[in-house]
């Protein structure tokens, strides 16, 4: 009888390597790492800065009634809460309802203000995003860091293709329901011909269940949209359908990865608000020890500082507000970064579940665009003809 088989210590490490390598996961346990950069914060910062400046115009430009932005803001903020909360079916309703119904209305009660705030919102998110996005990918990759003006040159190369990852999903979705509203009026308004309507109605379930199924798969890989450029360097379409491919592929491994992904990013964002709002107490508390009356107050930031004061102590209020925004400003600049990151690291990890593709392979300006051929292919291609 032959003795059984014993494997030596250098065997039995080399096994627990390949292990080790076969797992994927731990590499998302850098994204709060990556996130932390500072031009990507800044970047970041930036955005979201863009982004209030731009609401404040719209809302200078719009009408005073004030009701279809608070309700759009209270829908997207509905939306973020499902999807930092993992609850993907709720998720899907509040993004119908943010689309057909908070948007809506706002196209049509304040159109104007609407046309001024979000076709650059989807720019500067675009771009802004993709920069982050793309030195995020250079790094978790192949280890090369960029630079802020390295990153904005990449995404303001690919411009159309980021800007097209965001809204032309978004468009397929609104235009289906306006389709449908379009259908409803002329089936359903008229005596008898809502009868013919309401025969029909399975079609518009089955146009239903497209779209619902489309927006469900884009919610679930919306932080890989602008990831998928930054890698590939491809068009918007392919952008997306890579994206979409790859939600349906691995969805279990997807739900592992964003759990992850939220996890660790709300507990670094807490703590960073965290610190941010002791530093803004800190300072305006220990500016005013020794301050009594309204410019207490105004450090303070405390209601009772109004119109019956003096100018220069409304100023102060104003100033102090201001300032004290700032952190918190940072704090959301870091969650876009935390965002972006996230969607860079999941996109490459499935890539490589998916496809088997290396994740060290992304698109690098040696390379033709969209693939990873060399780009001096082209050129002897050319000159063999």
């Amino acid at each position: 009888m032959a003795p059984p088989p014993t494997s030596s210590p250098s065997a039995t490490r080399a096994s627990l390597t390949e292990m080790l390598d076969e797992l994927e996961w731990p590499r998302l346990l850098s994204v709060p790492r990556l996130a932390l950069a500072p031009h990507r914060v800044g970047l970041g910062f930036f955005a979201l800065l863009l982004l209030a400046l731009l609401l404040q115009l719209a809302r200078a430009v719009g009408p005073r009634d004030w009701t279809p932005w608070r309700e759009h803001a209270e829908a997207t903020g509905e939306l973020a809460t499902f999807l930092a909360a993992g609850d993907l079916v709720s998720s899907g309703a509040a993004f119908a309802d943010l689309l057909l119904g908070a948007s809506f209305r706002l196209l049509t009660d304040a159109p104007w203000s609407a046309l001024v705030f979000f076709p650059p919102a989807f720019v500067v998110v675009a771009l802004l995003g993709g920069a982050i996005a793309r030195s995020v990918a250079c790094e978790f990759a192949q280890r090369v860091r960029l630079s802020w003006t390295e990153s904005l040159a990449f995404s303001w190369q690919t411009g159309v293709a980021l800007v097209g990852a965001l809204v032309a999903p978004i468009a397929i979705v609104l235009l289906a329901g306006l389709g449908l509203g379009v259908l409803g009026w002329a089936l359903f308004s008229l005596p008898w011909v809502n009868v013919v309507g309401a025969l029909l109605l399975p079609l518009g379930l089955l146009i239903a269940a497209f779209v619902v199924g489309f927006a469900f798969l884009l919610i679930a890989g919306h932080p890989m949209l602008l990831a998928s450029i930054a890698c590939e360097r491809t068009d918007a379409i392919e952008g997306v359908q890579r994206v979409l491919a790859y939600v349906v592929a691995r969805p279990l491994r997807l739900l592992l990865y964003s759990v992850l992904a939220i996890v660790q990013g709300l507990v670094v964002v807490a703590i960073f608000l965290g610190l941010a709002a002791a530093c803004v107490h800190f300072a305006t508390a220990a500016s005013s020890m020794f301050l009594d009356g309204p410019e207490r107050g105004a450090l303070l930031g405390v209601d009772w500082v109004g119109r019956g004061w003096p100018v220069h102590v409304r100023t102060v209020a104003r100033l102090v507000n201001l300032w004290a925004a700032i952190p918190f400003l940072l704090v959301a600049g870091l969650a876009f970064s935390i965002v972006q990151a996230s969607g860079v690291a999941i996109y490459l990890l499935l890539r490589r579940a998916c496809d088997g593709q290396d994740v060290a392979e992304i698109w690098v300006p040696s390379m033709l665009d969209g693939t990873f051929a060399p780009a001096v292919a082209r050129g002897e291609d050319e000159d063999e003809s």
